[in-house]
C-alpha cells in the first residue's frame, strides 16, 4: 500500500512539474472554439398571414427593403443585394437563418404592416416605413 501511495504522489508531482515547464505567452499554442448561439425557434406562418408584411419599405439610411414571398418561403432584400430567406420567430418577428438579419414589424394598420425595425451586424439598427 505504501508503494502505491508513493507512486501516485510521484506521478502527481511529475504532472505538476510538466505543467509549470510548458511554454507561456505568445509562443504557446492556442485553440479557438466557434460558439454557436441558440437555434432559431421558428413559428409556422401561412401565406395569408404573411401578406401584411410583403412590400417595400424605405430605410432611414436611404436603402430600400423589399419583403417578398416565393411560394411558401419568405425573403428580405436590401436594394440590389441578393434576397435573404427569413423565418417567422413570432407574430411580427423574422430572422435570417444565420442570424445576420432580424426584422421586427409594428402592429397592423388595416391589412398591412407600416413600419419595421431591421438589425444587421454591419449597419446596426435601422427603422423603415412604407
Amino acid at each position: 500500500m505504501r508503494t502505491l501511495t508513493i507512486a501516485i504522489l510521484f506521478a502527481a508531482t511529475s504532472f505538476a512539474a510538466m505543467a509549470q515547464a510548458a511554454p507561456q505567452g505568445a509562443s504557446a499554442p492556442t485553440a479557438s472554439i466557434d460558439v454557436q448561439g441558440k437555434p432559431i425557434k421558428r413559428v409556422w406562418m401561412g401565406v395569408d398571414e404573411f401578406k401584411p408584411y410583403a412590400g417595400v419599405y424605405a430605410m432611414a439610411d436611404g436603402r430600400m427593403l423589399k419583403v417578398t414571398r416565393q411560394q411558401n418561403r419568405f425573403f428580405a432584400q436590401f436594394d440590389n443585394e441578393a434576397p435573404v430567406r427569413i423565418y417567422a420567430t413570432g407574430s411580427k418577428d423574422f430572422v435570417a437563418a444565420h442570424g445576420d438579419l432580424t426584422l421586427q414589424f409594428d402592429a397592423e394598420d388595416g391589412n398591412r404592416r407600416e413600419d419595421v425595425i431591421a438589425y444587421t451586424p454591419s449597419t446596426g439598427v435601422t427603422v423603415a416605413s412604407r
